[in-house]
Parts: C-alpha cells; structure tokens; sequence
C-alpha cells in the first residue's frame, strides 16, 4: 500500500510540472534542493551573490551605508556579523528624521524577500544616480558558481571617493504587486520621481537587513527539506524565537516554526536586537511570503488589541490606497487569512513591545497565484478577481488511472469540489482525533496555511497516506521525512514567482510600498495616531 501512495504522489508531481507547461517546462537543478523554473532564470540570486551585490553597490551609491551588526553565535560561541544598510540622505542630520526598520529573508525558502531588498536598494541608488553622478549598476560576484543563475554583465564599479560617469540607463517604472488596481494603467517610475523620492530620503533613514537567514536561505541552493528550508542553520525558525510570548511549547525540533530552546537562543534574533537597540526604530516591518497581505499587530493572538492599533491601521491603510488601491488584505497580523494563525515569539511582537516601534508588522508579498480564491487567503474579495488575471499559471490534477482507483478518485474529487462522484466511493479518512498529537502536527506541517498539500492533496488525503505509513510501522520521524521528500520540488514555487512578470510585480510593487510606508510616517495624521 505504500509504495502505491509514492509511486500515486511522484505522478502527481510529474503532472503538475507538465501540463501544458502552465508552471514551467522543467525546473533547473541547482544543488539538490532548489526548483527554479528556466522562466525566471535570469531573475533570481544566490545568497552570496545578493550579499556581495549589496557590499558593491553601496561603494557607489551615495544614499546607501552598511553597517556590520554583531552577536554571538551559539554554534561557535563567538561573535559573528551580519550586514545591516541605511537609505538615507547622509547630508540631513539624522536628528529630525523618522527611522523605519526592515528585515527580509527570515525564512530561507521565501527566496522573494531577499530578492525584494536588492531590489529597493537598486532603484533608490539608480533613482538618484543621474543627479549625483554616482553608477549605480550591481556588480555581482564574479564566481558563477556561486549564482543560481549566470549574473548579467555589469561595468566595474568605482569608490564613493572617485566621480563617476552618470548612468545613462533610465530608472526602472515601479508597478504594483498582483492585485489587479487602477495603478496599474499608469507607471511608478513617474509618481516616484527623483525629487519625492528625495525628500522621503531627507526625512526618513531607512535601515534593513537584506538576508537574516544566511544559513536557511542556502539550504534552499544546497538541499533539504522545505521544512528545514524555513529555519536557521540550528533548525530553529527564527520568527518564533523572540522573547515576547515565546512558547516553549510551539513545536517539536522537526517541525518548521520549531521556537529553539529558549527565547533569543540564536544568533539571527540577536543580530536583530543589536541593530533594533543601536537603530531605535520608530516603524518596523518583517518581508515575508507565502500569503498577501499587509498585517500588523498582534501576531500572537487574534482578539488582543496594541495600543497603538490606531496609528498601525492608519498607517498600513495609506500604503495600501496608494500601491495597492485599497486591494490588499491589512488588519491584526493573527487575523490574516480565514482562520487566525497565532505566531508566538514573532518579530512583530517584539519590535512592537520590547523595542518600542509603535508601528510594527509582518507584510505577506507573494501569495501562489493557483490558490487565488481559496477560503484561506488574506483577501478573499481581491482573490477572486486576481484569479481571473493569472489563471494561465493555476495548477489542477490529471485524474490517474490504472494505479488503484479508489486512491485516484479520492486525489481528483479532493481538488475538482464540483465533482458529481459520490463521497461513497471515496477512500474514508480517519477522524482527527485518531491521530495522536504529534502525527497531526506531521499533516499540518506537509499541508500548509491553505489546507492542500503541494502536490494538490488536502489534509483529508494526507491522513490517509500518514494511517497507511503508520499502519506498516513507520515511526513520526521517518513519516516526517518522506512527506518532506515528497513536496520540495513544489517548495519553492508555493513561497515564490516562477513566472518573470509575477517577479517583477513584487520587487517592484512591494519596493514602493516600503517608500510609501517611509514618507507617510511623516504624515500629520500618522504622526497624531502615535502620540
């Protein structure tokens, strides 16, 4: 029976990447881990490419400092850096200007995030470029070895000391993310323009750390499991790891949102607190993907209000009306989706009370297009007309047949509801409560937020190949390994674009919402809701 349920689920997967080439026509393999289809092979980066992109491009952009942030690193026990930046205007004291604190790339496996921060940090640095006589071009590493994709020819970059020839290449239009809005007809680049984006540079010193994860997101270039993709190097995730309603009990160490041992337990958490406490941010917002949406706090808890509820709300729906028209999902973290999702530990949480950023969220960028519509996304109104746009890349099931019939009619009637097949010849999941609490926490894990696993199957088809597994005496850790095997050439494709105007959508609609976000900080209304 349970070599019937692999070689059923390894079809499934097959089907999924083939037909009619709606995801992709094959997926490039890089590592063991990564499935990155060739549409979007010159749009990612590696993780050593990102971060020496940023090392050069801050020696030529005048608006762009690093900062080396130490902590102690329990694997060594001993101080390790990371790198932090600041888009600033470095000739307006910074006494009078508002700070807005950013951190991508927590979890490994949501590629995008990171992707996000070179992104913004291109277009401020080429955005200005033309004034300051400064290139502004990436100079990536020189190793192909070490990119996912071969980086695209740049000319060398000078130091900050030396002038340099002003770029002739124009500043790239900013468009919003998939949310289908009124913006959309007319390009970014024109409302962004050089002198706006300028004085938000003047008023605002924006800080953020492009990749916090260093050790997740290069499991995703090296291999292993989508679960593990999601945590540190440690095998902790990182975002239930703060000190403010950490839950020693959240998880067990192979599950994804494992809290670690103890709160601040690694070095990640700690590079954060080092650069919140030098940085004393006034807003904070953590890049995340997976869903779409704007959420702000409470993460650990649906019902409990901040103090500061207001001033968040204010502030996150001026972004939304500007970037998004309004479309995109904003409210308590908790509440994102149809059924609340508590995150203990969370960096929301912690930014917001024991750093004291009275504007503190999480923002989703990148919900899979193929579950537009689903009951389980942020925003279920803007779903269903996003859906229609992107329909072309929706995934569905070949019915299988000639396996076991039963097995196929259960994973095809699972994803086509409106089948006329009768439950009677479904194959009967057992109830819920049969499982024991860590088996169940095995299927929530293999299925996600949204209820479906990656391959297609719900929970209900997941409980019955897990009773199968178990029946023939497997134990948890084992079971937990193969359903990990079984959907990580779908990991990367659930947390990030595989399609190139998808990509470009979210950098770009989500880079302009950061530079929304900065400017209204200094708004009269923004300003009145946080006093």
């Amino acid at each position: 029976m349970f070599l019937v349920w692999v070689c059923v689920l390894l079809f499934v997967s097959l089907q999924l990447l083939c037909i009619e080439g709606r995801i992709a026509p094959h997926f490039l393999s890089v590592g063991s881990g990564v499935g990155l289809p060739s549409a979007v092979k010159d749009k990612y980066h590696s993780t050593s490419v990102i971060l020496q992109s940023m090392v050069e491009l801050e020696r030529t952009c005048k608006f762009l400092v690093r900062h080396e942030i130490e902590a102690i690193d329990p694997n060594t026990n001993s101080p390790r850096k990371n790198d932090a930046y600041t888009l600033t205007d470095p000739d307006v004291s910074k006494d009078n200007k508002k700070r807005f604190m950013l951190t991508f790339g927590v979890h490994g496996r949501e590629y995008i995030s990171s992707e996000t921060a070179l992104h913004l940090s291109r277009f401020v640095c080429e955005k200005t470029s033309a004034t300051t006589g400064h290139v502004a071009n990436i100079q990536t590493s020189k190793d192909s070895k070490d990119a996912l994709i071969p980086p695209a020819l740049v000319p060398d970059v000078t130091t900050k000391s030396e002038t340099a020839p002003k770029s002739d290449a124009k500043p790239e239009s900013i468009v919003t993310n998939m949310i289908e809005t009124e913006l959309d007809k007319s390009a970014f680049g024109s409302k962004m323009t050089v002198e706006r984006l300028k004085e938000i540079l003047k008023k605002t010193e924006i800080t953020f750390i492009p990749i916090v994860n260093i050790d997740g997101r290069k499991k995703v270039e090296t291999g292993d499991s989508c679960t593990n993709q999601r945590k540190n190097g440690r095998n902790v995730d990182i975002n239930r790891n703060f000190q403010n309603w950490w839950n020693p009990s959240n998880a067990h160490p192979y599950e994804e949102d494992y809290q670690g041992p103890s709160a601040m337990s690694e070095w990640e958490t700690n590079v954060i607190k080092t650069l919140a406490e030098k940085f004393q941010p006034h807003a904070f917002i953590d890049i995340h993907s997976g869903d779409l949406g704007l959420g702000y706090v409470y993460g650990h808890s649906s019902t409990e209000v901040s103090r500061h509820d207001l001033a968040n709300s204010k502030w996150t729906k001026l972004v939304d009306e500007e970037v998004f028209g309004g479309k995109v999902w904003n409210g308590n973290l908790a509440r994102m989706g149809s059924m609340p999702y508590e995150s203990h530990g969370s960096s929301c949480d912690y930014m917001y009370e024991s750093q004291n950023a009275k504007i503190s969220g999480t923002w989703e960028v990148w919900r899979k297009p193929s579950f537009f519509g689903s009951s389980n996304s942020a925003s279920d109104a803007s779903s269903s007309a996003a859906a229609a746009k992107y329909e072309h890349v929706s995934v569905s099931l070949t019915p299988i047949k000639k396996i076991d019939e039963k097995i196929a009619t259960s994973v095809d009637q699972k994803v086509k509801p409106d089948s006329s097949l009768s439950q009677s010849n479904l194959i009967q999941s057992p109830p819920v409560d049969s499982f024991d609490k860590e088996l169940q926490s095995l299927i929530d894990s293999s299925v996600g937020q949204n209820g479906v696993q990656e391959m297609g199957l719900t929970k209900e088809d997941m409980q019955v190949l897990v009773q199968s597994m178990k029946t023939e005496g497997k134990q948890n850790q084992e079971i937990q390994t193969l359903l990990q095997e079984m959907s990580r050439e779908q990991c990367f494709a659930y947390f990030n674009p595989i399609m190139p105007d998808h990509y470009d959508r979210t950098v770009k609609g989500f880079s302009y919402a950061i530079l929304v976000g900065a400017e209204k900080l200094s708004s009269p209304e923004v300003i009145a809701a946080c006093s």
